[in-house]
């Protein structure tokens, strides 16, 4: 049996996704819409959290508790699976904060490194951040210009 590709969907493509004022938001969600069914999403606790907050301060309540809510049943119903930061992962991302820098990578961007890299499979990143090309991910969809 061949192994599925995950794609991991970080913050600016979940706001990218819920923001349509957002510049990202058409490409995003042309994207998003195209994905094969058989790939799986994959996303952390903390990219939730990142983006609840992002969206609940900058857009507002209304959009911020719908994107909380469509993550929870995409959960439940086996669409979304969601990483948990854990002591392991959390002391992964404080290397890979050291290692790299020379780069603002985030504590959020750092444990989702560690999360990305504990998995062969997820190969893609949703997102529109630079610094997934480090660890050598894909980033979709390509509106980086990279």
């Amino acid at each position: 049996m061949m192994s599925r590709s995950k794609l991991f969907i970080d913050t600016g493509g979940f706001i990218a996704l819920a923001n349509e004022r957002d510049q990202y938001h058409k490409v995003a969600a042309s994207f998003y819409r195209q994905l094969d069914g058989g790939i799986i999403r994959v996303t952390s606790n903390l990219v939730i959290s990142e983006t609840y907050t992002f969206l609940r301060y900058r857009i507002g309540y209304s959009v911020a508790m719908r994107y909380l809510l469509s993550t929870k049943k995409a959960q439940s119903s086996g669409y979304l699976q969601i990483l948990f930061s854990n002591e392991k992962s959390e002391e992964q991302a404080l290397k890979i904060l050291e290692k790299y820098n020379d780069h603002d990578i985030s504590y959020v961007d750092a444990v989702s490194f560690g999360l990305i890299m504990s998995d062969a499979r997820i190969d893609r990143v949703l997102t529109f951040d630079r610094h997934f090309l480090l660890i050598g991910k894909e980033i979709v969809p390509q509106a980086l210009g990279t």
